[in-house]
């Protein structure tokens, strides 16, 4: 300051360098001062110096002062520049004036993403949660990129409404336009609200971004906000899905400590994660452990042991749900049908589907399709094909599809061709359907007509999409696709298949060469 006022002659620059300092160093006081000081030298203040003492305006909660500001802005033409109405709106939200702020915004013709961050973040600051949610919608709908400091706004409102749904709407569009995380946790306006936190994991989730599901986690423990149920299900959800036992097995000690055990929603997750990591005992133990099982608990452990050849343990748990008097559901039926069909269990796959009706269940496609799958694992093509005649609903290409693998497994080439074409119809985008049709031609040698209906899929435009799986082995995620040779250990997992398949062959396997043909 002695610098300062040691100077002759004091220009626009001058005066706004120092009031600009003092505003950024929270000296409110003092750059308000200098600004009447300026403008008693006649020296004209530029948008610099009118964002600056609006700032300290705001930062005082200083109403009247900023009003003069907005006339003397107002008096002098500066209402055309974006920046300052911009610092006039945020002026009016952090005085509480969400009306003035919101008349002026909706007044401005040419925003910019600092307009409508800053009417966003106003609205959750003052508590116009729904408000800033509407202003995120139609910001996104008018071609406005968030950054950052308006998702967290947003997610904000999300956490104070308990909006979980939206807050994970948020999120998975922030991975989507590739804000990183750490801009999510380093704000100042992240909340410090555990279901804002939820959000952002189930965004993660739905976009399958697993691995950053589990980074986001550790910068909740360095926050030392305490995870409830909700939390874990969904990291321990993403543990299953990278198929990493440790991580599920982490997640579940601290459940144990925190007294979340007995959660439904943790223990379906933590029977899901059990089982897709292939530990099915322990994810028996894991739903034996509460007494408090709602029916996706039943039904988790139900298509765990579907999924693993167990139909009896399948059966054997619906039984005990049904004395429970706990009401099965839509998705029940699927698994026991699942586990049926996978048992070869006709009879009995046919008394469940028929009993659907007597808990007021109505059959869906997921259901036809297994008893589909059932008839044609037992032999009877025929049979399956009558029964999706009859269906009193349109059938859908995975009905269809599963005749189609019956007719790969059983050869029939007339009516899986039949199938094909009744399941292309219906999907015509999906590769499945024209893939398991070539394997049945190649399985009778009948080569022309693979050719033809790989060149009907180049017309069509039908891409199969390569398989990939990954799985996490000493704190590292491995990815693979169909074919890879990328990985850094690929010749030496080719080995230890090729040995595999070797020791397999001398228990009396006999590998497909017609598929392996087909699969580019």
């Amino acid at each position: 300051m002695l610098i300062f006022d040691g100077l002759e002659v004091k220009t626009t620059v001058t005066w706004t360098a120092i009031i600009t300092g003092y505003s950024k160093h929270e000296r409110s006081e003092v750059a308000l001062k200098l600004f009447n000081r300026m403008k008693e030298d006649d020296v004209c203040p530029d948008r610099y110096v009118i964002s600056s003492v609006l700032s300290a305006c705001s930062m005082l909660e200083f109403l009247e002062g900023g009003r003069q500001i907005h006339g003397y802005v107002l008096r002098r033409g500066f209402d055309m520049d974006v920046s300052v109405v911009n610092g006039i709106i945020d002026f009016y939200l952090k005085c509480h004036k969400v009306k003035t702020g919101r008349k002026l915004f909706d007044q401005l013709v040419a925003k910019d993403v600092v307009s409508w961050t800053t009417m966003i973040a106003g609205c959750m600051q003052n508590s116009f949660h729904v408000d800033a949610m509407d202003l995120f919608d139609e910001m996104v709908r008018m071609g406005w990129k968030p950054d950052a400091f308006g998702c967290t706004s947003v997610l904000n409102s999300c956490g104070a409404l308990q909006a979980l749904e939206k807050g994970r709407q948020v999120h998975a569009y922030a991975i989507k336009v590739n804000i990183d995380n750490d801009d999510f946790v380093k704000n100042d306006n992240f909340a410090g609200n555990i279901v804002v936190w939820n959000a952002m994991f189930s965004g993660y989730s739905q976009q399958l971004e697993n691995e950053e599901s589990l980074k986001l986690y550790k910068d909740l423990q360095i926050s030392k906000l305490k995870p409830n149920e909700f939390t874990f299900a969904a990291v321990i959800s993403a543990a299953s899905n990278i198929a990493s036992l440790r991580h599920g097995q982490q997640f579940h000690n601290q459940v144990i400590k925190m007294g979340l055990d007995d959660d439904p929603f943790v223990i379906n997750a933590l029977v899901d994660m059990y089982a897709k990591c292939g530990s099915i005992e322990e994810a028996l133990k894991a739903f034996s452990s509460t007494d408090q099982r709602d029916i996706a608990c039943w039904n988790s452990m139900i298509s765990t042991y579907a999924q693993h050849g167990e139909a009896a343990k399948a059966l054997e748990v619906f039984k005990h749900m049904i004395m429970e008097g706990v009401k099965p559901n839509y998705v029940t039926f699927v698994g026991v049908l699942s586990a049926c069909s996978h048992a070869g269990l006709l009879d009995l796959g046919f008394n469940h589907f028929e009993s659907m009706s007597r808990f007021g269940i109505e059959p869906g496609i997921d259901h036809y399709a297994c008893m589909v799958s059932l008839l044609g694992r037992a032999g009877k093509i025929y049979e399956a094909k009558e029964f999706i005649e009859k269906m009193p609903i349109k059938p859908a290409a995975v009905v269809w599809r599963s005749l189609l693998s019956a007719c790969r497994a059983s050869g029939h080439v007339e009516l899986g061709t039949y199938a094909a074409e009744m399941a292309i119809s219906c999907d015509p985008a999906d590769s499945g359907s024209y893939i398991l049709l070539s394997n049945i031609f190649a399985s009778k040698g009948m080569w022309e007509n693979v050719r033809k209906l790989r060149k009907k899929m180049e017309t069509s435009r039908v891409v199969k999409e390569p398989g990939w799986s990954w799985i996490e082995v000493n704190r590292e995620v491995h990815r693979f696709i169909a074919r890879d040779t990328t990985h850094r250990d690929s010749s030496l997992i080719s080995l230890v298949l090729d040995n595999l398949i070797l020791q397999i062959k001398g228990f009396g396997y006999v590998p497909e060469v017609a598929a392996f043909l087909l699969d580019d």
